[in-house]
């Protein structure tokens, strides 16, 4: 009985560590920044708000770098809705894994596929710079 329980914190202390290497989602907030994370991030995500009923979706318009890669497709995961109300609207995810040193901007936008005139109603830009683990300096003494 021991042993079972033992494999079960192992396996919770990994899940646990391993949730550690992802930072906390950028959002619409991050618009326009830069962000920097160090080469031990291993993979990152943009949160966005979004309501695909309307026909709009979050899409990868634009990436000019090389430090980060999408990985997989944008993600919708609706809100809870009060009983079986449909087209409340939720959040749209796009995860990337890190893969090099360098900066990476990307651009995301919110539009309508089949719309190729009109401009996004929507954009966020967002600029990832990723460096080199930090070296830690021992303390001086005085």
């Amino acid at each position: 009985r021991v042993a079972p329980i033992a494999f079960l914190g192992l396996v919770l202390f990994s899940a646990a560590a391993f949730a550690a290497d992802a930072p906390p989602a950028l959002t619409a907030a991050d618009d326009g920044k830069t962000i920097t994370y160090t080469v031990l991030t291993k993979t990152m995500s943009v949160v966005l708000d979004g309501n695909p009923t309307t026909g709009f979706c979050w899409t990868i318009a634009k990436i000019d770098g090389k430090s980060i890669v999408p990985n997989g497709e944008i993600a919708y995961k609706a809100n809870p809705a009060p009983g079986r109300m449909v087209g409340g609207g939720g959040q749209f995810t796009a995860n990337f894994d890190v893969k090099e040193l360098g900066k990476t901007t990307f651009v995301l936008e919110y539009k309508r596929s089949w719309e190729t005139t009109p401009p996004a109603a929507k954009s966020v830009t967002i600029t990832v710079n990723i460096v080199p683990e930090a070296v830690t300096q021992p303390a001086t003494q005085k």
